[in-house]
């Protein structure tokens, strides 16, 4: 080596990579639960009812250019004006499917699925900074609301704003800065616009924003007792201003402010008082037995947690318990209400828990397995590749035909049925179950005259949701409501629908002329005149109380 030159060290070369990046046994833990939960997602099939009548929407619009202002598929609902409270997400589903066929239905329910977890995710590690404490959350989430967490449709993206918003009012309130605060009042509003254009379900936002800012008022006010304080309170002006703005902003789409108006009266239609999912709550009904037990839980919780609960937090459980015995439907919105409000608790029981399990347990303050790695880090790297490679979503990157159709349907979508109807198309009106109508809308031939579908159920005149619940139940008077409406095609599912069953079967006149598993297709020998035409008058539509409604 010549004089005066430098020895170099290799180690000196080496790139060095920063210790944040190193990850410990928590951060495995909440990549392998979010994987499983990301691959549960993934692999739920697509269940044959009101997913299909949205997708159908969505392919309309996408065909069209336009927004539907009837019905496009029941024509017993003629000459009734729709509003598509749904059009974009029903859009967004129906743009998956084009892109990736069937299985983008699931991919995207997937994806949106994990990302509103990860949002709440976000919101609790914001609260209690514990990784133990956020997976305990989100699964509070997933198990509270269980029975309604594999239901496809545009809900999903209803749910991730849900959760965007929520995380917005409480990051600011983990960071209470100036800049968060134009963050948050400008970002609202425009969370909010969006939402109203994917789901109806923006009514439920406009709620927890109103009661966040009633919250801090009452706040305030238990504090000094002067009206004056309540008045001048930054964050109550500041609060009240996003409720303002947030409501303008849902008006930002198709129908103006006739949307929110459209929202609030929603749930008062009276042929929803036939759908389960839109029933009051029953404590021996799935959905009661999910909500008992989240009561016991948050009781326990408040016992021995000793966190002070929030105005805004009170009225949020208030409000939302209230909702789902009212129409147990909202457990959707009260599952993750539950979560945020009973996360604190459970943080302050783990922190006092910890050092009696430790003693217990005979464990180090800091044993060397609990220190960050690298080799964690890579761990957890390869688990999300793995779950990756396993999730159906990957095949357009891999290559392959994707799920057998076994795994990708429900298994009662009447997909050979519908088949057999696109190679001989009824002709005129059909009667058909509610719940199938969706499927056969989407999948039947084209002008195919359903009686009656999902999205059809609050357009539907009231005579003919009737007289739609009287055929599909098998009521006295059948075979005249199959003359009035000229009906000469009918299909049956045999597994929810035995009373109709064996009327059919009995009629004379009548042949199954296609069978399977599932159901059937019966018609008349002697086809009656008129192929279904019937006045909008006498119309009706709705589904049996054993049927598995969705809206």
């Amino acid at each position: 080596m010549a004089t005066g030159s430098t020895r170099v060290d290799l180690h000196d070369l080496t790139p060095q990579i920063g210790m944040r990046y190193a990850l410990g046994p928590g951060h495995l833990f909440l990549a392998l639960w979010f994987s499983v939960l990301f691959l549960h997602l993934n692999y739920i099939p697509l269940f044959y009812t009101d997913v299909w009548g949205h997708i159908a929407y969505g392919n309309w619009m996408l065909d069209h250019g336009a927004l539907p202002t009837e019905d496009p598929y029941t024509p017993l609902t003629e000459g009734v004006p729709i509003t598509c409270t749904a059009w974009l997400g029903q859009v967004a589903l129906a743009g998956a499917g084009r892109l990736l066929g069937d299985e983008g239905y699931s991919t995207i329910f997937a994806i949106v699925g994990l990302a509103t977890y990860l949002v709440f995710a976000r919101i609790f590690w914001l609260q209690t900074r514990s990784q133990v404490i956020v997976v305990a959350g989100t699964a509070i989430i997933f198990f509270t609301g269980f029975t309604r967490h594999a239901i496809i449709r545009p809900e999903i993206f209803g749910s991730l704003c849900f959760a965007v918003v929520l995380w917005l009012l409480i990051r600011t309130e983990q960071a209470p800065t100036k800049r968060n605060g134009w963050i948050r009042l400008l970002a609202v509003p425009l969370v909010m616009a969006l939402w109203a254009n994917l789901h109806g379900s923006f009514i439920v936002g406009l709620a927890v924003l109103g009661l966040a800012w009633l919250g801090r008022v009452i706040e305030v006010a238990w504090k000094s007792g002067r009206v004056e304080d309540v008045l001048q309170d930054g964050e109550v002006i500041r609060l009240l201003l996003m409720v303002e703005l947030a409501t303008a902003a849902v008006c930002l789409n198709p129908y103006g402010w006739e949307l929110l108006v459209h929202s609030l009266v929603f749930s008062t239609n009276p042929n929803l008082n036939d759908v389960e999912e839109w029933f009051r709550l029953e404590m021996v009904s799935a959905e009661g037995i999910t909500l008992g037990a989240s009561w016991i839980l948050l009781g326990l919780a408040l016992r021995h947690g000793r966190v002070a609960m929030r105005p805004r937090d009170v009225l949020w459980l208030g409000l939302f318990t209230f909702a789902v015995c009212l129409r147990v439907r909202m457990i959707t919105w009260y599952a993750p209400i539950l979560a945020i409000v009973i996360v604190p608790q459970l943080d302050d029981i783990w922190r006092r828990l910890k050092p009696w399990l430790a003693s217990r347990l005979s464990l180090q303050n800091d044993p060397t397995w609990a220190r960050p790695s690298f080799n964690y880090s890579l761990l957890a790297v390869l688990l999300i590749w793995v779950t990756f490679t396993l999730a159906p979503c990957s095949t357009p990157v891999f290559g392959g035909n994707g799920r057998p159709e076994k795994f990708l349907y429900a298994k009662e979508t009447p997909r050979a049925l519908t088949a057999y109807l696109r190679e001989h198309p009824p002709q005129g009106q059909i009667m058909n179950p509610q719940w199938w109508g969706d499927y056969l809308s989407f999948a039947g031939p084209p002008n195919l005259q359903v009686f009656m579908t999902t999205n059809a159920i609050h357009v539907a005149p009231a005579r003919v949701w009737k007289d739609y619940l009287a055929l599909a139940r098998g009521n006295a008077g059948y075979e005249r409501k199959l003359d009035l409406y000229r009906i000469n095609t009918i299909v049956v599912h045999t597994t929810l629908q035995p009373i109709t069953d064996r009327i059919v079967r009995g009629l004379p006149d009548w042949s199954i002329v296609y069978e399977d598993d599932f159901g059937y297709v019966a018609t008349r020998n002697h086809r009656k005149p008129g192929d279904g035409d019937v006045e909008a008058t006498e119309t009706a539509v709705i589904p049996t109380n054993e049927s598995p409604v969705e809206d």
